[in-house]
């Protein structure tokens, strides 16, 4: 009985140092791909911000202080090659009159 218990604990151990080994690996790989490939980030709201004078894109931003997640020096952290930047315009009443001069 004692020696099951010891094989089976032995390899609990085994599986277990072989999934950490694993996630190391992977996050290992990814970080080698994402910095091989174009990183594109397809619908950021930065314009928002820029309609306030205080804000700098060109300065590091704590979402905290700032709720922005992207400004030049964490796209540059981050390895984001591309932002498209997205502009809300309000929309006008769901109306057939609102609807008809939209």
């Amino acid at each position: 009985m004692n020696k099951c218990i010891y094989t089976l604990a032995l390899i609990i151990a085994v599986l277990a140092f072989q999934a950490c080994q694993t996630d190391t690996n992977v996050t290992e790989k990814a970080a080698k791909i994402h910095n091989k490939v174009l990183t594109v980030d397809t619908h950021t709201d930065s314009p928002l911000n820029l309609m306030h004078s205080d804000f700098e894109m060109g300065e590091k931003h704590s979402y905290k202080e700032t709720p922005t997640c992207l400004d030049f020096p964490r796209m540059k952290e981050g390895g984001l090659d591309v932002a498209f930047l997205a502009v809300f315009i309000g929309q006008r009443d769901r109306t057939p009159i609102g609807a008809a001069t939209s």
